[in-house]
């Protein structure tokens, strides 16, 4: 039979062996909850991931695309061709000398000089001045007056052309200009109206003479 001392030595063996059995039980639980908890955390990081992945990709393609400057648009002109100053002289004396050829030759009822009018035109220039001489002929009209060449500028040079090219607009004054018969009645009066652009195309000759080749008016003549 045990004494009281020794059975209040086994309840303290007892209570401390419980003890350290619900320490243990305790550890044990937490050591599964972090078990558990760790693989989580590890799916968490790897599906966050790729989106910042793709986040910090984006980024650099997004500043990338705004520093990089937009295309040209479809169709933008190429830059104009500086014209040489002894070109621009010589084909804005050329046309101004058409102008004046052109009335010389209306002023009368003969033929123009053909070789003439061959120095400063080609082409339909030259053809559409030979039918109205004709036409003037045919009635009997002449001009009286001179046309004024008021302004002369180059908007198109073409050195690479075959021939090479020249445009020129050319506000051409004809309010002094009438068209008259043989007697002299009048046919067409000149006015202040009669002041219209010319655009002027000419080519340059083997002799490189530069004439005028076609002449033609845009849908708003005025200048």
């Amino acid at each position: 039979m045990s004494t009281p001392g020794q059975a209040s030595k086994a309840r303290s063996r007892t209570t401390v062996i419980v003890a350290a059995a619900a320490v243990l039980a305790a550890a044990l639980v937490v050591l599964l909850i972090a078990t558990q908890a760790s693989p989580g955390a590890v799916r968490s990081d790897a599906q966050n991931g790729p989106s910042q992945s793709a986040s910090s990709s984006a980024a650099p393609s997004a500043a990338s695309s705004a520093a990089t400057p937009p295309p040209a648009p479809p169709g933008t002109a190429a830059p104009a061709v500086a014209v040489p100053a002894p070109v621009a002289a010589s084909v804005t004396k050329n046309a101004a000398a058409y102008v004046g050829t052109t009335a010389t030759a209306l002023a009368t009822v003969n033929p123009p000089d053909k070789a003439q009018l061959s120095a400063l035109a080609t082409g339909s220039a030259y053809d559409s001045l030979m039918a109205k001489a004709s036409e003037f002929k045919a009635n009997g009209w002449h001009l009286a007056g001179k046309p004024k060449v008021v302004s002369t500028k180059v908007v198109r040079y073409e050195p690479g052309a075959e021939p090479p090219t020249v445009t020129l607009n050319v506000c051409v004054d004809s309010s002094a200009v009438s068209v008259l018969t043989s007697a002299g009645a009048t046919v067409q009066k000149g006015s202040a109206r009669d002041r219209s652009l010319n655009v002027m195309t000419l080519v340059q000759s083997a002799t490189r003479t530069w004439l005028v080749s076609q002449v033609t008016f845009p849908d708003n003549p005025d200048c």
